[in-house]
């Protein structure tokens, strides 16, 4: 019985490398893990809400990382292909969705407090938008150029 109860705790243990923080260079406290796996049952498929990664999702991320590099060098480079583009352009898509959503999501639960955070989150909002209106004309002119018709 003891042995059963001993399983279920381990399967009750997120698994995984806890990330490290870009800031401090030190891997993230136990409880700001705790805050992030909060937050990423709202946001699932948000890429910036740092997730424990086993040794297999992290080959996997690395791999797609290597890919996303190419294909970056091919777009600025001038000589991207209908691959290169939607890899690049796909993921900076994402990112531009996934601050949105964390903006969207922050305004939300903590607008209204502070009329100052208010103004700050309002700036950020419109930054995060505009940048992503200049993606999408530079995506459209990058795939016209290419000969290619770009995904919506």
């Amino acid at each position: 019985m003891g042995y059963e109860e001993d399983g279920n705790l381990v399967t009750a243990i997120p698994s995984g490398e806890i990330p490290i923080n870009p800031q401090t260079g030190k891997p993230y406290t136990q409880e700001a893990m705790e805050t992030f796996d909060e937050l990423r049952e709202m946001f699932p498929d948000n890429d910036l809400i740092p997730r424990r990664l086993t040794a297999e999702e992290k080959a996997k991320n690395e791999a797609e990382q290597k890919k996303l590099q190419t294909a970056t060098t091919a777009v600025f480079g001038g000589s991207p292909n209908a691959e290169d583009l939607n890899t690049y352009y796909g993921s900076v898509r994402k990112q531009g969705r996934d601050r949105m959503e964390i903006i969207d999501y922050l305004i939300a639960s903590q607008g209204g407090e502070d009329a100052e955070m208010d103004k700050k989150f309002q700036e950020i909002l419109s930054n995060i938008k505009m940048q992503n209106e200049g993606i999408e004309s530079e995506m459209k002119s990058a795939y016209s150029k290419a000969g290619l018709t770009p995904p919506n």
